[in-house]
């Protein structure tokens, strides 16, 4: 989802390396290219895997009664005719191997050294957390629509919001989460992205047709740090 959007452009990987920026795309523990793992004693638990349906509704291109004929929300930014190529890119998942996951991440980033985070839904609480724990090395974090964030943050960082969110229920539930994100203090930064005129982006906003423009933003937030 960082190399390339659903409907062929070129993804954010480039957008970065292109400002010059060295970058590291980060496949973790049971994503991507990354092996399968379940920690030893954990329960078994049956893989999370999202289907078109499912992405359609959690990821905010539409309502479930506009999924059958693929009725987005007015003014939605995803590339509807790209969905299928969107789950194509989903991979199954487990919820018992959070913490290896944060330990990977954190693991890489030692091995890096300074460095900015980027993460998205997931893998924005990740990040978060990974800053946390090294405050030391981790210059800043841009959060698009996080979850399982720590309860306070550590900046600096950028939280990312798209629109349509009073329409899904996950966002609905993570809204007073971020909120108190906005209201810690000096420490984070908000891109309300329909607040400035940026409408229609989902939950997914490098696959979104305007993705370069939300980079754009992301980019100049980075370069102030």
């Amino acid at each position: 989802c960082w190399e390339s959007t659903p409907d062929g452009r070129p993804g954010w990987l480039t957008d970065f390396l292109r400002a010059g920026w060295p970058c590291y795309l980060v496949d973790n523990a049971e994503r991507g290219r990354a092996g399968w793992h379940c920690l030893p004693g954990s329960p078994v638990a049956e893989p999370v895997a999202r289907g078109a349906e499912e992405c359609w509704t959690t990821f905010r291109i539409g309502p479930a009664d506009g999924y059958p004929d693929r009725q987005p929300f007015p003014g939605s930014m995803f590339p509807v005719e790209a969905l299928p190529e969107l789950v194509q890119q989903m991979v199954p998942r487990w919820s018992t191997t959070i913490e290896l996951e944060v330990a990977a991440l954190l693991a890489v980033v030692r091995r890096i050294g300074p460095c900015v985070l980027v993460g998205h839904s997931q893998g924005g609480g990740f990040a978060a957390r990974v800053a946390q724990a090294a405050q030391d090395i981790v210059l800043a974090t841009v959060l698009l629509e996080p979850h399982g964030l720590p309860e306070m943050p550590t900046g600096p960082q950028l939280l990312v919001l798209g629109d349509n969110l009073e329409r899904s229920a996950i966002t609905n539930r993570l809204m007073p989460v971020w909120q108190s994100y906005r209201e810690s203090g000096s420490h984070v930064d908000v891109l309300d992205l329909p607040a400035i005129g940026l409408l229609g982006n989902t939950h997914l906003p490098m696959a979104d047709t305007n993705s370069d423009a939300v980079a754009a933003l992301i980019r100049e937030w980075i370069d102030r740090r």
